[in-house]
């Protein structure tokens, strides 16, 4: 019932209070979440300064969870339709598109827009996955529909036959799954300051190249109209672009679980001063990750010395422990090995039946240049 001088929530006049209600609160959780932290901001506090009594906020979303949930799924769709996303007809029609380039540009388009609208909320919930098991469930079938529906476009480029010499269905998914990654945006638009246009163009241009092995003919005839330095600008970009593919797909386990295994180092070179953003898988151990790598951005870490990470959405500080004896790196990467099959393969060290990895191998990778790394983030 009613309180006096309330509007039954069935009549027309509750109904818009009840919106306004639910407005009010969302808009102010979405400010709390990203001010505070999920964790640290309570339904009090959104009541307290959205206005809306406490009992309504719970009437209407039960729990704190189901306000971030449904914040989430009203961001990522942009709209108040309940339409699954694969299910609405705009998508549908670009699934039955026979080109493969309309294909991939239409899903960079709608990429880039869901992205772009979810680059404040993602990383609220990544966060929260942190410290709530729930929140880290709902992170996780996120996580499962973008696999899913990365997964329709690979399928559908693999039944008509348009993907490149040698790449599967898997591989297909893979990379659109890696490269449409919320992860790859936040890196390109946020830390890069590319607008999303631009990521958008990149997205559809590296696509193509990646899975369909050209470029876009749109593409090729515009370079081919255009000035000579509109020409410079496409191919730097198109540079840019490919020095990203193969940093990702060279990221040892950067598959379907880009998101939960990836920690980004923001490392300066010794010599020459300038920035590296690196993508790295990593194992944790505790409240520590462990890295390793073969490759020589590694020599610029070291011992004592912090390095920058973003980790899970949140830039930081981490301190860094360095491995380079043998000793240290080969029970560094026996570690990492046994828990990351894929960071096993990419160096070459074979496991056995029984869980452990070769010591010959690891002692290879040491001789090859290995170093290991603890990163401890404050």
């Amino acid at each position: 019932m009613a309180s006096q001088g309330e509007e039954p929530a069935g009549t027309a006049g509750g109904q818009a209070r009840t919106r306004l209600a639910r407005r009010a609160v969302m808009e102010t959780a979405r400010e709390l979440f990203g001010e505070r932290g999920y964790a640290a901001t309570t339904i009090d506090a959104i009541s307290g300064r959205s206005g809306v009594p406490s009992a309504t906020v719970y009437r209407l979303f039960s729990s704190k969870l189901t306000l971030l949930k449904t914040l989430f799924d009203a961001t990522i769709a942009g709209d108040a339709d309940a339409t699954e996303l694969a299910a609405r007809p705009h998508v549908q029609a670009l699934l039955a598109d026979p080109d493969p380039h309309n294909l991939l540009t239409g899903f960079a388009g709608i990429a880039t827009g869901i992205l772009s609208r979810g680059a404040t909320v993602y990383p609220i919930l990544v966060s929260a996955a942190g410290s709530d098991p729930q929140a880290a469930d709902l992170l996780a079938g996120y996580t499962r529909q973008r696999e899913q529906g990365q997964g329709m476009i690979a399928r559908s480029l693999a039944s008509a036959g348009a993907l490149r010499p040698g790449a599967r269905e898997v591989d297909a998914a893979d990379i659109i799954h890696a490269l449409a990654s919320p992860e790859v945006y936040r890196l390109l638009v946020a830390d890069c300051g590319w607008p999303p246009p631009r990521y958008q163009e990149w997205l559809a241009t590296t696509l193509i190249s990646q899975l369909l092995g050209e470029l876009p003919t749109r593409r090729k005839k515009k370079m081919t109209d255009n000035s000579e330095a509109s020409h410079a600008t496409t191919m730097t970009g198109q540079g840019v672009a490919n020095r990203i593919v193969r940093g990702l797909l060279r990221t040892p386990g950067l598959n379907r679980a880009v998101g939960g295994r990836l920690v980004t180092l923001y490392v300066v070179g010794r010599k020459s001063g300038r920035r590296y953003t690196v993508p790295v898988a990593y194992t944790r151990q505790g409240g520590d990750l462990l890295i390793g790598t073969p490759f020589g951005w590694g020599r610029n870490l070291r011992s004592g010395e912090p390095v920058e990470v973003l980790l899970q959405g949140r830039r930081r500080l981490a301190d860094v422990e360095a491995f380079t004896d043998e000793p240290g790196v080969t029970r560094m990467y026996a570690i990492m090995c046994k828990d990351n099959k894929a960071f096993a393969n990419f160096n070459k060290v074979r496991v056995g039946r029984d869980g452990e990895p070769s010591p010959d191998d690891l002692h290879r990778a040491w001789a090859d240049g290995a170093r290991a790394f603890r990163l401890s983030p404050r």
